[in-house]
């Protein structure tokens, strides 16, 4: 490039090509794009994490209906019923009814439906029993029992009460110390696979 200088007059300088104003519209362009992409792909898996949360959150707090032991179904016969309750009792048989309100309970899930030791837990809490542990047990079993320790038979059957509104067919047993899920509290619930 050759610049002329004419007299007064400032020298001629050379202009660069159009082409890189171009190609600088074309690096925003994509850039844009990138950065669009980017915020695409961090939305989408923002809710992807929110409906990952939303679904583990509603799986502990019990079972679905489809998760629910074939047993709950309802019955002809009213659960109060299943293990009926006199009101005659004598005096001293209506204390360990009051005692078992205290007495420590384990509920483990022994093979039943996910969440379904805390759901009966919070049954227990709610009918009036204050030291109810949740947990899982350490084997698998077939069906719910209430297994109860020394001294300990009579709350056990009280605590059955409940038990049965929500399985059916639980039934009562002495802890067996051949296996420590039975023996871990004064009575131990084991919800079975069977329900």
């Amino acid at each position: 490039m050759k610049t002329e200088q004419t007299s007064g007059d400032m020298p001629e300088v050379a202009v660069a090509p159009r082409a890189t104003v171009k190609s600088n519209d074309e690096l925003w362009g994509k850039m844009v794009i990138v950065v669009f992409g980017l915020g695409l792909i961090s939305m989408i898996g923002f809710f992807g994490f929110l409906g990952y949360q939303f679904y583990n959150q509603r799986s502990e707090e019990g079972p679905s209906i489809a998760e629910m032991p074939k047993n709950e179904e309802p019955s002809a016969q009213p659960a109060a019923e299943a293990a009926p309750v006199t009101e005659t009792q004598p005096a001293a048989e209506a204390a360990p009814a009051a005692d078992a309100k205290q007495v420590a309970i384990s509920v483990l899930n022994g093979g039943g439906a996910k969440g379904s030791a805390g759901v009966l837990a919070d049954a227990l809490k709610q009918a009036g029993y204050t030291k109810v542990t949740p947990g899982n047990a350490t084997g698998d079993y077939a069906a719910t029992t209430v297994f109860y320790g020394e001294g300990q038979e009579a709350a056990a059957k009280t605590i059955l009460t409940e038990v049965v509104k929500k399985y059916p067919k639980a039934t009562v047993a002495p802890a067996d110390p051949k296996k420590a899920d039975t023996t871990g509290s004064a009575v131990v619930i084991v919800i079975g696979a069977a329900g």
